[in-house]
């Protein structure tokens, strides 16, 4: 990845993105999945088109983009961490989530694994406990145009798929 850099103007602790750096997000997103995600054994078409279409950078803070499609996973704050895409990617493949199903994620964080699940499934219930957290990750998904999906601190329902990112005390 090119080094580090600031782009756009400084507004407070954010930057702005320019459209030139969403084509070089592009081009990392299209890198993270050709040297993460396929020598994974992960080749199913809905999880390749999903992590391919949603943008990482848009799911970690300001602060943490650009190295947003780095290997390893990205602390979000408040304990929190973006997976690294292999190891979502394998748990995706594992699941076998079909268009038809209705998703609960646990420890959604900021949204990222939400918003790829919804382009595989019917609809998607993101749970993040951390009420900051799940309120930014709402607002995330309402930006990027996520209608099928949805962040809260609790839900309940019924539904086809849970996907537990993390461990957990007690079920």
């Amino acid at each position: 990845l090119p080094r580090a850099r600031r782009c756009g103007k400084r507004k407070g602790t954010k930057f702005r993105l320019k459209s030139s750096d969403m084509a070089d997000f592009s081009a990392r997103r299209v890198m993270m999945v050709d040297t993460q995600v396929r020598p994974s054994d992960v080749t199913k078409f809905p999880i390749i088109e999903a992590m391919l279409a949603v943008p990482r950078e848009a799911y970690v803070p300001a602060a943490k983009q650009e190295v947003a499609y780095v290997g390893e996973s990205v602390n979000i704050g408040s304990g929190r961490v973006l997976p690294e895409a292999r190891t979502l990617a394998k748990m995706l493949d594992a699941l076998d989530i079909l268009p038809s199903e209705s998703v609960m994620d646990l420890a959604c964080g900021l949204g990222y694994s939400t918003a790829v699940i919804a382009r595989m499934a019917k609809s998607v219930v993101g749970v993040e406990p951390i009420a900051d957290l799940a309120a930014q990750a709402q607002a995330i998904l309402t930006a990027q145009g996520v209608s099928n999906a949805s962040v809260q601190v609790q839900a309940t329902g019924n539904f086809d798929v849970i996907v537990i990112e993390g461990g957990v005390e007690e079920v």
